[in-house]
C-alpha cells in the first residue's frame, strides 16, 4: 500500500474513532446469520470455519490485527463474509467509516458492493 493510502486511511480512523467493543448481541457472527436470507438465497450452512472468520474480521475493526489473509477453499462464503457483511456490520455500529472495494475482476467489486448497499 502507497504510504498516501495508509495516512489517509489513519486520518479516517482518527475521526470516525474505533467502533465498540461487540457483545453478543451485536457480533458479526450473528450478524451474518440473521441477514443472510437477505442476500443469498441458498440456504447458510454455518460451520466453525465462518465464526473463525468473523472472529478475526471482529479483531481487525477493533485494531488488534492490521494485517489479515483469509485462505479457505472456494463456496466458503469468504466473499460474502468479507465484502458484504462485515462493511454493512460496521457501518451498523460507525456510520461514517468508509470503504474501497476492488477485485481482480470489475464484476465481483460490483456484484459484492451492490449487495453490501442492498443490505
Amino acid at each position: 500500500m502507497s504510504t498516501g493510502l495508509l495516512e489517509s486511511l489513519r486520518v479516517i480512523w482518527e475521526r470516525v474513532g474505533p467502533p465498540p467493543a461487540a457483545t453478543p448481541e451485536t457480533r458479526l457472527h450473528d450478524f451474518v446469520r440473521e441477514a443472510w436470507r437477505f442476500v443469498e438465497p441458498r440456504a447458510l450452512v454455518d460451520s466453525w470455519h465462518l465464526g473463525a472468520i468473523c472472529e478475526h474480521l471482529e479483531a481487525v475493526t477493533s485494531g488488534q490485527i492490521r494485517r489479515l489473509a483469509i485462505n479457505v477453499p472456494p463456496r466458503h462464503s469468504k466473499s460474502l463474509t468479507v465484502a458484504v457483511f462485515w462493511p454493512a456490520w460496521v457501518w451498523s455500529q460507525r456510520p461514517g467509516f468508509q470503504w474501497l472495494t476492488a477485485s481482480y475482476a470489475l464484476a465481483l467489486a460490483l456484484r459484492d458492493s451492490l449487495r453490501c448497499r442492498r443490505l
